[in-house]
């Protein structure tokens, strides 16, 4: 699985959205995280598309949900498949899609693996990662004398 740099951002968001139970501005997230606020606005779109998160005010956003009741799969599904066969598996440098895919065992395989992989991202929960952001931030402190 490739994660885009637009997933990566919006997860990012959503992570911080999760830690900020009254929401953020995007300005002030695109700050923290040296992007143009621009850019994040359009990386939040898909999030606000699928009901993830929501406008609470101008260039202001929350989750529309609490952080316990959003999967990671949903987040990654607001930016396209979390993981799909693009390429040949048995010929090295092949960028083109499969051709053969009905008589391919290994694409009935590919189709197992990416049921898996869904599965277990529909298992981790948003507050998951926001409790770990947390403890990896008081450990930083911790170690930064604060």
């Amino acid at each position: 699985m490739v994660i885009s740099k637009k997933l990566a951002y919006g997860l990012r968001v959503a992570i911080r959205l999760a830690r900020s139970p009254e929401g953020a501005g995007v300005a002030e997230m695109a700050h923290e995280q040296h992007t143009a606020a621009g850019y994040l606005s359009k990386v939040v779109a898909p999030l606000i598309r699928d009901g993830i998160v929501t406008p609470i005010g101008t260039n202001h956003i929350a989750l529309a949900k609490p952080p316990s009741q959003i999967t990671l799969a949903e987040i990654i599904s607001a930016y396209g498949p979390a993981m799909q066969l693009t390429r040949c598996l048995l010929r090295h440098g092949d960028l083109h899609p499969c051709s053969v895919q009905a008589e391919c065992g290994l694409h009935k395989l590919w189709e197992q693996v990416q049921a898996s992989v869904h599965k277990a991202l529909a298992c981790y929960r948003l507050e998951e990662f926001a409790r770990c952001a947390d403890i990896i931030d008081a450990a930083r402190r911790e170690a930064d004398g604060e």
